[in-house]
Parts: structure tokens; sequence; C-alpha cells
């Protein structure tokens, strides 16, 4: 018999899940009080946000800002490191629609004033392909689903733009390779031929 006793030997024994556990439990708290307290337009995957901003409802223009791209940035790991049901999918989207709609604010005064409305809606849309195609490494993929679900109008030269900035989105994660391991994307499949004769 050990020096702990029974009782001591079981909480030993179960004493690695219970650290996990409030790691986990602290991870999914922290990552929900930074998005509730401290900007709730954060929360949720973002999808419905810019598909509504797509379809004309300007009032959802306070869903793409600085705060946002910071309040997800921050959250999105503590939240998918505890475990959560988090899909990446949308919230990279809604990230990349965030920065684009930043960066747009930021240099909105070299666009003359009839053409900011489409240039904010080339923008996201090319946004919206980008976080697509960042997520799965696949810059068509990100067009097709901006074109198919999230604008209700996409002309040719916005396709073509979009694709563009997709590919260039695509490209750019393929050279930084954040994590060194050569996985570059959340869904990347290798798929081995075989022949068999």
């Amino acid at each position: 018999m050990n020096q702990y006793g029974k009782i001591g030997e079981k909480f030993m024994k179960h004493y690695h899940l219970q650290c996990l556990l409030q790691y986990l439990v602290f991870f999914a708290v922290f990552s929900s009080w930074l998005v509730l307290r401290l900007c709730p337009e954060a929360g949720g995957s973002g999808i419905g946000e810019v598909r509504a901003f797509l379809g004309g409802n300007k009032e959802t223009k306070k869903h793409f800002s600085l705060s946002v791209v910071i309040i997800k940035c921050l959250a999105l790991p503590f939240a998918v490191g505890s475990g959560l049901s988090i899909g990446s999918k949308g919230t990279l989207m809604h990230i990349s629609c965030s920065v684009a709609m930043v960066l747009f604010k930021f240099w909105n005064h070299f666009f003359r004033e009839e053409n900011k409305e489409e240039l904010q809606m080339i923008l996201v849309s090319a946004a919206t392909a980008c976080g697509i195609a960042v997520a799965f490494g696949a810059p068509v993929s990100g067009v097709l689903f901006s074109m198919e679900q999230a604008s209700l109008t996409f002309p040719h030269h916005i396709m073509w733009m979009s694709f563009f900035c997709a590919t260039a989105a695509t490209l750019t994660m393929i050279c930084i390779d954040p994590l060194h391991t050569g996985k570059l994307f959340l869904f990347e499949v290798d798929i081995l031929s075989t022949t068999s004769t």
C-alpha cells in the first residue's frame, strides 16, 4: 500500500483528469467572457452577418470592426482548445470580412463617394472567398461559396476578383506555414494513390 492510502490513491489516479477538466472549463469560460463582455458582435460564426450585409442590410456594419477581429482572434484559440464545437469556416470568413472592412474604413478617403457601396460589396465578397479558401486550402471552393451561399447577386468581374484574392490568400498561407508542420489547412486530406495490378 502506498503512502496516500486508498482514498489518496484514487484521488491521485484522477488528479490529471481533474486538472485537464479545470483547464478546459477555464478556457471555455474565458473565451465566452471575452465575447460576451468585450465585443458581443464577435459571437457566432459570422455567416449570417456576412449574408445579411451582402444582401443589402447596412445595419450589420458594426459586426465588421477591428474589435471583432481582435476578440475573435483571441477567443477562438481558447474556445477550440477547450473542446467547444466551433466551426472554423464561418469564423475565418468573418475575420477576413472584418479585416477587409477595417482596411476599407482606413483607406475610404481615396475612393469616390458614389463607388463606396459597390466597393464594400466587392471587398466583402472577395474576403468571403478568402476566408473559405484559407479554411479549406482551395480557392475555387471559396469563390463558389461566396457566389452560391453568401451573395444574392454576383457579377462576373467580382468572381474573378474573388478568385484572385482567394488564390493569393491560399498561396500566402502556403508560404507562411505558421506551425512549420507542413499541414497548412484545417481540413487537409492526404490521398495516397495505390495501384493494384
